[in-house]
Order: C-alpha cells, then structure tokens, then sequence
C-alpha cells in the first residue's frame, strides 16, 4: 500500500540531513576556514534567510510547469552543486569576499527544496491517514540528524581538508534525488492520495459493524 509515500520517509530522512546540518556545519566551516567574525556570519545567514524566500518562490513556479518529484529532484542537485562549488570556491581566507554570493545561492536551493518537499507530501497525503504520516514525517526529520555531524567530524579529524568534509553533505541529497527516480509517476501518485486506502476501509466496515451490534444488543428486551 502507498509504495511511493513511503518510500518518501526514507527520502525525507536523507533530504533533512543535507539542509538541517547546513546551518551548523557551515558555521564551524566559515569560522575555521575562512575565520569570518561573528557579525559576517550573522550576515551571510541573514542573506541566507531572505533568498530562500526567493527560492521556495521560484520552487512554487518550477513545480507549476513539472509537478513536485521533478521540482524535489532539481532542488537537491542544485543544493549539492553549490556545495561542491562553494567548497572548491572558499577555500581560504583570502576568499572569503565570494561568501555573499554563495549564501544568497544556498538560500535559494534550500529554500526551493523545502517549498518542494512539502509541496510533494501535502499532495501525496492517503486520504484519512493525514495524522497517521504526519507523525512519520517529522519522525524523520530528525531521526538521522546525528549523522551528517558525525561524518563530518570523523572526515575533518582523519586530516582530510574542511572543504572536503563540508562536501560530504551532499551524500545525502544526492542519494535522495537518486532514490526519488524509483517514486511512481506524479499522475498515479495523486491518484492513490484520491483513493481510500483498503485498510482504512476495513476499519471503517469494522467501527460500523460493532456500532450495528451494540445498538442491537440495547434495543433487545
């Protein structure tokens, strides 16, 4: 039942790993590496932050003319471009200057991937278990969130450069692009978030059959 949707959890496990340890990662990334004071960090955040507004903009627009597992797909290979990029472009002090061009870059790919993935799971929804993957879904926003610290911890601590170990964010999203290639087509997963699900249907018949028989069972003298 519902392959694609869940085969979405595994998905937003990945996809959540990238984008949440961005914000940490990066911070330690642009303090050691490219030693950016606290107040150009709060800068770079704050470009951050108002080109994702930008960016789920231009995600609503994209998945208008594809649909959502398209747009998703986009998103997450355009978040680990920049960040290949990024990581080869900052490579020391000396470029520090190109962080206000790439904040406003990660602010419009994190900002388009989160208007995407919501946009997917909103639509993709079976109809009556709204509560029942919404539990799910913010399960695995963070159950994995330990990962992507951990990796880059061991990376950095083995010797390899900073730059590599930020790179390594993009394992994750990359692997979520991959994985959402083996969802069913758009059409047919919103045809299935129009149907009922067997299982819910079999409660339904459940609830009302023991209903039929208590009001029976009270009606007898």
């Amino acid at each position: 039942m519902r392959t694609s949707i869940k085969l979405y959890d595994l998905i937003k496990c990945l996809l959540e790993l990238g984008s949440n340890a961005f914000t940490s990662l990066s911070a330690t990334y642009m303090t050691e590496v490219l030693h950016t004071t606290g107040i150009e960090i709060g800068y770079v955040f704050i470009e951050t932050l108002i080109f994702s507004i930008f960016g789920a903009k231009f995600g609503s627009i994209v998945t208008s003319k594809t649909n959502p597992i398209i747009s998703q797909q986009a998103s997450l290979l355009s978040f680990s471009a920049v960040t290949i990029v990024g990581g080869f472009v900052l490579s020391g002090e000396e470029a520090k200057k190109y962080l206000y061009i790439f904040g406003p870059l990660w602010g419009l790919v994190i900002g388009w991937q989160y208007a995407a993935q919501h946009t997917f799971f909103s639509l993709s929804l079976p109809k009556g278990q709204e509560a029942e993957f919404s539990g799910f879904y913010t399960y695995c926003q963070v159950i994995l969130s330990w990962l992507p610290p951990m990796i880059f911890s061991a990376v950095n601590e083995a010797g390899v450069p900073m730059r590599f170990a930020l790179m390594t964010l993009t394992i994750f999203t990359i692997i979520a692009a991959g994985l959402q290639c083996l969802i069913a087509p758009w059409d047919e997963v919103r045809k299935q978030a129009d149907t009922v699900s067997k299982n819910l249907e079999s409660k339904s018949v459940l609830v009302l059959h023991n209903q039929a028989s208590v009001e029976t069972v009270a009606e007898d003298p």
